[in-house]
């Protein structure tokens, strides 16, 4: 079972990444970010699962896993709640993997 790695320098305070300057690092970590809920939508839809059957297993709206599949309304905590329902693992590393 695989998952999602997000970028060394990745803070949970940092809860709505479309919201982020253009900075270079925090593009980085806003296209890292985004590359993993894509991932994560590619996976649901593999599934055949639907945002609503997420959205009812997590406790939340349908909205809000729309706007977590788009990179937007994200927390560490949801999104590992999100992995997991598809069977997947979120791991967190520096540059170097570790």
């Amino acid at each position: 079972m695989s998952g999602p790695v997000f970028p060394a320098g990745f803070k949970a305070s940092d809860t709505n990444f479309m919201k982020m300057g253009k900075n270079t690092a925090q593009q980085k970590h806003l296209d890292h970010v985004k590359s993993i809920f894509a991932s994560l939508k590619s996976e649901r839809i593999r599934q055949g699962k639907s945002q609503m059957e997420i959205a009812q297993r997590m406790g939340v709206d349908r909205s809000a896993i729309s706007k977590m599949e788009a990179g937007a309304n994200i927390s560490i905590y949801r999104t590992v709640e999100f992995a997991e329902i598809l069977g997947q693992r979120i791991k967190i590393t520096d540059e170097k993997g570790f």
